[in-house]
């Protein structure tokens, strides 16, 4: 699993710029769901998401807290695989098990963050040298931001390639534990999470990758300017802070490619993984699975990173399934995250997670079947009141006024918190957030999503209809059946 990574920012995909040989393999030999869509454009109700099988509003953990992941209280995916004899491993990024959680069903624990190595074996003087300097942001204006007495390089443009060797930087380091992982477990099946933190700010990357792609050469960014007065103050908000409100073309261009490089880092580190199972002839009893926890804007209304918005840039995930002995291909079937797990054990011959919302895909994997669902469902948010979003002509004073009282990241409280939620079918997506603007999109005719159509009146009937599909879902599917424990 990547952080933050496109559904169509991989080479297989046809991506005129990027190079991923390794992401590709998964690709060619698996099966490509096409049609992948996450539950959560966030990180940590994402990963819950995939991990229980459930909803934001089932599983509960819509915060970055440790209090709000995986605990005792609940069930994930690890607890099967631990009970049928798999040693269970991570490698990167947590943000989805509480320490307790962990301590008990995990054999093999190697934790990164955005900074770099922080628990595990072999944390050396070279890990503690990247974490200090991905802790301390060069750029004045974003002095005093989250992270305490440290501060930690957020999001927007950092220039230059990180001053260390590719082999002391993050993604190296996730391969490199990760075929230690793999040595050590030759004779005893293993479920590894490998969770890149990559390509998730901070956009910052080694030589090869900072220059592997020169920023003049990249096409020009998707529906950008955009005009941001029919779209929630949210996208708005995000499109003007972290120094977006200032950046040039060419700046934002810079960004992207260095975010392109991190994706090429991974890439590499892939390959070690591959080739670590191939030396090991572990790979063709091993199931593969290539996603993302949800997309990135990717230069779309000329933002790099996320939100909590619904944009598919950022719904859609890249999805790859290389099962032993199964045939290759894709399909157009729309599957989500919290069905791979179901997916997972049944291919493994293990009976569901019974406290688990998602469905097995299996038969769309063995072409026994077409599709699976009819529409996906996605919320962002903290079960919080919505903030009141000010006038748009008052934005200024209202941005001065909240980053003297609250600091740089004041406007979270306009991207995370209140209930949104997204329901999204072939054509149509609808989308809801408490107290600000609605949005309805045509997808086939508006692939970008720039044109809102939900007080058009031509199509009060369709936003009527998904307003109420969406309510019913909330309602009734999402919490029904079987109840959090």
């Amino acid at each position: 699993m990547t952080d933050e990574q496109r559904f169509d920012h991989l080479s297989f995909s046809g991506h005129p710029v990027l190079k991923t040989p390794n992401m590709d393999r998964i690709f060619q030999e698996g099966m490509h769901c096409r049609q992948a869509f996450c539950n959560s454009s966030l990180c940590v109700p994402s990963r819950i998401n995939c991990l229980t099988g459930q909803y934001n509003n089932r599983h509960g953990g819509h915060d970055f807290e440790e209090a709000h992941h995986i605990g005792f209280d609940q069930h994930s995916f690890v607890e099967p695989l631990k009970e049928a004899g798999y040693r269970i491993g991570l490698v990167g990024k947590n943000h989805t098990y509480q320490k307790e959680y962990h301590e008990k069903y995990f054999d093999t624990w190697e934790e990164y963050s955005h900074h770099g190595k922080l628990e595990g074996r072999d944390i050396t003087e070279d890990d503690i040298r990247v974490r200090d300097y991905l802790h301390e942001d060069p750029r004045e204006e974003f002095r005093g931001s989250f992270g305490g007495d440290r501060n930690v390089i957020l999001e927007g443009l950092v220039e230059g390639p990180m001053p260390f060797a590719e082999e002391l930087c993050p993604s190296w380091r996730v391969g490199e534990d990760v075929c230690t992982f793999l040595k050590e477990t030759q004779e005893q099946p293993f479920y590894l999470q490998v969770s890149f933190p990559d390509p998730h700010w901070p956009n910052v990357t080694p030589e090869p990758y900072y220059s592997m792609i020169d920023p003049e050469s990249l096409p020009d960014l998707e529906a950008w300017p955009l005009d941001m007065g029919g779209h929630p103050f949210r996208l708005f908000v995000q499109s003007q802070v972290n120094g977006y409100a200032d950046y040039s073309e060419a700046e934002r261009k810079r960004i992207l490619a260095t975010y392109y490089g991190q994706i090429m880092a991974i890439d590499t580190a892939l390959g070690r993984i591959l080739q670590g199972l191939e030396h090991n002839g572990q790979l063709e009893d091993t199931i593969l699975v290539f996603s993302a926890d949800h997309g990135n804007f990717g230069g779309r209304y000329g933002l790099i990173g996320k939100c909590g918005h619904f944009s598919d840039s950022l719904l859609r995930i890249p999805l790859a399934i290389r099962i032993p002995g199964m045939a290759s291909g894709s399909t157009e079937a729309i599957v989500n995250m919290i069905d791979i797990f179901p997916t997972l054990l049944d291919a493994v011959g293990l009976p569901p997670l019974p406290t688990a919302q998602g469905q097995s895909f299996l038969p769309v994997l063995k072409g026994e079947r077409n599709e699976h669902r009819t529409a996906t469902f996605s919320e962002v948010g903290y079960p919080a009141p919505t903030i009141p979003v000010p006038p748009r002509e008052e934005y200024e004073s209202y941005r001065t006024r909240r980053l003297a009282t609250d600091g740089p990241s004041w406007f979270l409280d306009h991207t995370i918190v209140g209930h949104a939620l997204c329901v999204r079918e072939a054509e149509w997506k609808y989308t809801y957030i408490p107290g600000d603007l609605e949005e309805l999109y045509h997808l086939p005719s508006d692939p970008l999503e720039v044109r809102n159509l939900a007080r058009n009146p031509e199509h009060q009937d369709t936003r009527d209809r998904l307003h109420t599909k969406l309510f019913d879902w909330l309602l009734n599917d999402s919490v029904a059946d079987r109840p959090r424990l």
